[in-house]
């Protein structure tokens, strides 16, 4: 019930866009669609000021075992983006979740409730110039009292992110991420690293091919491969499919499956 609903959702996306089309006014195609979604790397660049951005997507991620598969569910995850100022970008992001595991043929349902509030903003500090790459800021927090018992974290996490764009042709950009997470006070607990290589295949479908990963401060490092492809459907509206996996010893035999909408909103 849970998949037809996220499906649903999707549909009603692609059809609100396509009834909003009459409406969108020219100054609302001036921007380029930039998206933080699906890769994990987050896009120096900012929503347009005074636009809303929506970024939602599915997610089934499976860690299979030789007694058990393990696997969770991204029903929904939403992010929220608005363009405050012409340099500082809001955002609010929520996820409902859920968990299944596989034991002898047996599937049993463990858990499923909402994940905790994301917020945060985007700011950008300066544009590209020559070999110099545009460079944003990342700051946000997730806020366990939020969230369904079922996931909610002893403590909130935060987390600091630098974020790095070199555009090296008309259709090919590298961008990459860095920076502390942290989740009892400011004692560095994890950092976050990744890069992602965009090429632009033609005017409407793009790929992506990224790294990223985490080192922990008292357990083993975590890395991980993922890519995926993008379609411009219209001028505000993108839907995206990607896969990955585990690299590291430590987070294997983890995959993903994912598939999700990007619509910004006419003004």
């Amino acid at each position: 019930m849970k998949r037809l609903t996220t499906a649903l959702l999707f549909i009603s996306v692609v059809s609100f866009s396509a009834a909003q089309e009459g409406i969108q006014s020219k100054n609302d195609n001036e921007f380029e669609l930039i998206t933080d979604r699906p890769d994990l790397t987050e896009s120096s660049v900012l929503v347009p000021h005074k636009y809303l951005q929506i970024e939602s997507g599915y997610v089934i991620e499976s860690a299979k075992t030789a007694a058990s598969n393990l696997k969770s569910y991204t029903y929904n995850s939403t992010l929220f983006r608005y363009g405050l100022f012409k340099n500082l970008e809001l955002r609010v992001g929520l996820e409902y979740l859920g968990q299944t595991t596989i034991n002898n043929q047996t599937e049993e349902k463990l858990q499923s409730g909402l994940g905790p509030l994301y917020t945060g903003f985007k700011f950008n500090l300066w544009k590209e110039a020559g070999w110099r790459p545009e460079l944003s800021l990342l700051t946000g927090i997730i806020m366990p009292f939020t969230a369904n018992e079922n996931y909610k974290p002893t403590s909130s996490l935060k987390e600091v992110k630098l974020l790095f764009t070199n555009t090296l042709s008309d259709k090919v950009s590298v961008t990459y991420n860095l920076g502390p997470e942290w989740t009892d006070g400011f004692e560095l607990n994890t950092f976050f690293y990744s890069l992602a290589l965009g090429i632009g295949l033609d005017d409407k479908f793009g790929l992506f091919i990224e790294g990223y990963g985490w080192f922990y401060a008292n357990s083993p490092n975590e890395h991980f491969a993922d890519a995926g492809f993008t379609y411009l459907a219209r001028p505000n509206l993108q839907l995206d499919v990607s896969f990955g996996s585990a690299l590291s010893a430590a987070a294997k035999p983890y995959r993903f499956f994912g598939f999700g909408a990007s619509y910004r909103l006419p003004r």
